[in-house]
C-alpha cells in the first residue's frame, strides 16, 4: 500500500432494502517505509529544506521557506518560498490557521526556516505565527539575532501549545539556525 491516509467505509443493510440501514467510517493512515531511525532533515540545507534528500522552498536569503507535512504519512501537502515582507508573513499565519483549527488540529507539522532572519517591522507577525506553531517565544537576544539576519528554523505543529515546538534562532554568528536530524511519522 502506498503511503498516505485513506478513508473506509462499511454500509450495512441487514433487511436487504436498497438503501443501506447504517454506515460505519475509519481513517486509516499508511505510513512511509522507512529506516527505524527516520529520515534525514535539515532546516538549511543549501538555503532550503531538505527531507529524504528532496528539497524544498528557494534559496533566496531574504525569505522564508516552509513546509506543511501530515504527521502520519509525512505526505508533504503545501511547500514553498515567501517574502520576508507583510504578505509573505500573512501567508504562514494564514497557513498555520488553516492547518491548525477544527478537524486539521494536531494532524499537521509546519516547518519555516530562513537564512536571511526576520527584518523589524515584521517581527510582531513573526512572533504570532510562532505561537500559532507552539513555540515559545525567544529570548530578546534571539530576537536581536533575527534583526541582524541570522538564520533560524522552526518546526512546530499548529494549533498546538506552547513548547510543543523545537526552535533553533543562534545569538551569535558562528551559530548555525539549521535543525538536522532524523523525522519520523508521527501518529
Amino acid at each position: 500500500t502506498r503511503p498516505g491516509t485513506y478513508v473506509l467505509q462499511l454500509e450495512a443493510d441487514p433487511e436487504g432494502n436498497e438503501d443501506p440501514t447504517s454506515f460505519d467510517r475509519v481513517t486509516v493512515a499508511v505510513a512511509p517505509n522507512d529506516p527505524p531511525i527516520g529520515v534525514p532533515i535539515d532546516t538549511l540545507a543549501n538555503g532550503q529544506i531538505s527531507i529524504a534528500g528532496k528539497s524544498y522552498g528557494g534559496a533566496t536569503g531574504d525569505a522564508a521557506n516552509y513546509v506543511v507535512l501530515e504527521r502520519a504519512t509525512r505526505a508533504v501537502v503545501e511547500s514553498g518560498q515567501v517574502a520576508d515582507d507583510s504578505g509573505g508573513l500573512n501567508r504562514l499565519n494564514d497557513l498555520a490557521n488553516t492547518y491548525g483549527n477544527g478537524g486539521n488540529c494536531m494532524r499537521y507539522m509546519m516547518i519555516v526556516s530562513g537564512s536571511g532572519g526576520v527584518v523589524d517591522a515584521q517581527l510582531g507577525s513573526f512572533a504570532a505565527l510562532l505561537k500559532k506553531l507552539g513555540a515559545a517565544l525567544p529570548s530578546p537576544e534571539a530576537f536581536l539575532a533575527l534583526k541582524s539576519k541570522q538564520a533560524y528554523s522552526v518546526i512546530g505543529i499548529p494549533g498546538a501549545t506552547a513548547g510543543a515546538a523545537t526552535t533553533r534562532f543562534p545569538t551569535s554568528s558562528d551559530a548555525s539556525g539549521a535543525i538536522a536530524g532524523y523525522l519520523q511519522p508521527n501518529q
